[in-house]
């Protein structure tokens, strides 16, 4: 009689065989990764976390992870931070409870030292409120170093999620979607990194990367965060931003929860291959600009319009923290046919999205200013402008 094991070598070597010529992204998923998947991620411990992003995640019944440090005036600041208590309770509510560090310390080759204290700080902070020990990370800063890995790795962590840089410039909070098997698993990016200038379009533009295998992995910090303003999200947006995500039939769920659909031990040899592969194909390159007084040199709010050879505006955006009222207006979707009026912008320093190609801009100030209209010419390099405007 054969013995059994001979008997199954043809049905073993079959199945090997099979595995070899499945794409890497399927071969990792342990379960199929299904469309309109997004993981929703806020850092910084902002007190709105609570106040406001919480109510809104169970009316919806989505899931969560919350990168929480005790970084800025988060010790005093009761205000605009949460506390411990609010933590745990969030923790309690079945979110999750990621690690930023102590003290939002950059996980780069100046704190490799310090950067497992750091993160044990905040574990036996958890610990103390009866909160299981983070297996997820969220890179202060967004800042990104190799040399982190490891030390990631040993401290337990499975899943790390970084900003859309260095895919994307930092300013406008663009990314790509996260592509189990070819990301890092510890180097996830953030399809988009909400910003005070959003509008519905740039939170639909980061969402919709959620196909084909692809994971949009979604970036907050306070809403409203009135520490840092670059990063605020206004909470009428972020309610329209969820509404948008439980209308269209996504699924949201915390960063742990992606061990349901990746084996975060399976890593690519070269964790930064994919992001120099993504830099070389980006379609868009950034272009910034800041309106001067031409006489003073000093930088004057103004209004800018910028407009391609085919006659398509293109909606520029401030880093600064506009006022709502003032919002960008919208102009036309899709750029394809001018609109009755160009989107606008009133600041005094800008930037813009543009594919390679020509382009003019327009900026006005009152009657005092005489109009200044400039053309340019943008290429695949960062393009950064003055624009002097004359008496």
């Amino acid at each position: 009689m054969s013995h059994p094991l001979k008997l199954l070598r043809p049905w073993l070597a079959a199945l090997t065989g099979l595995l070899a010529i499945i794409p890497a992204p399927f071969a990792l998923a342990l379960e199929p990764i299904p469309d309109k998947l997004v993981v929703l991620t806020f850092d910084d411990s902002v007190a709105s976390q609570y106040s406001v992003v919480r109510p809104l995640l169970k009316r919806y019944k989505f899931s969560a992870t919350f990168f929480i440090t005790e970084g800025f005036t988060f010790p005093t600041n009761k205000t605009d931070y949460l506390t411990w208590e609010q933590i745990a309770e969030l923790h309690k509510d079945g979110f999750e409870i990621g690690n930023h560090t102590r003290d939002h310390a950059s996980a780069t080759a100046k704190n490799f030292e310090r950067l497992p204290e750091q993160i044990e700080a905040i574990n036996a902070r958890c610990r103390e409120h009866g909160i299981p020990r983070p297996t997820s990370f969220g890179y202060p800063g967004n800042k990104i170093d190799p040399g982190a890995l490891p030390i990631l790795k040993k401290l337990g962590f499975r899943f790390a999620r970084r900003g859309g840089a260095p895919e994307y410039p930092y300013e406008g909070g663009r990314g790509f979607a996260y592509e189990p098997g070819v990301d890092h698993p510890l180097l996830i990016p953030s399809a988009g990194d909400a910003r005070p200038y959003w509008t519905l379009e740039d939170f639909q533009r980061a969402a919709q990367q959620a196909k084909h295998g692809k994971i949009a992995v979604l970036q907050f910090h306070g809403v409203p965060d009135n520490e840092h303003p670059w990063v605020n999200t206004p909470p009428e947006l972020f309610a329209q931003y969820m509404k948008y995500l439980h209308e269209n039939g996504y699924q949201a769920i915390a960063l742990r929860d992606l061990a349901r659909y990746v084996d975060a031990d399976n890593a690519p040899a070269d964790s930064f291959a994919i992001i120099e592969k993504r830099k070389a194909a980006r379609p868009e390159t950034l272009v910034k600009g800041e309106v001067l007084d031409a006489d003073t040199g000093r930088p004057v709010a103004a209004h800018i319009h910028v407009q391609d050879e085919h006659g398509a505006w293109h909606r520029p955006f401030t880093t600064a923290n506009p006022d709502p009222a003032a919002r960008n207006e919208k102009g036309n979707p899709g750029g394809t046919n001018a609109p009755a009026m160009p989107p606008t912008l009133s600041a005094e320093t800008f930037a813009v999205f543009l594919v390679p190609g020509r382009y003019t801009v327009t900026v006005e100030r009152g009657k005092e200013y005489q109009p200044l209209k400039r053309e340019i010419v943008v290429g695949k390099e960062a393009l950064e402008l003055k624009l002097p405007l004359r008496h």
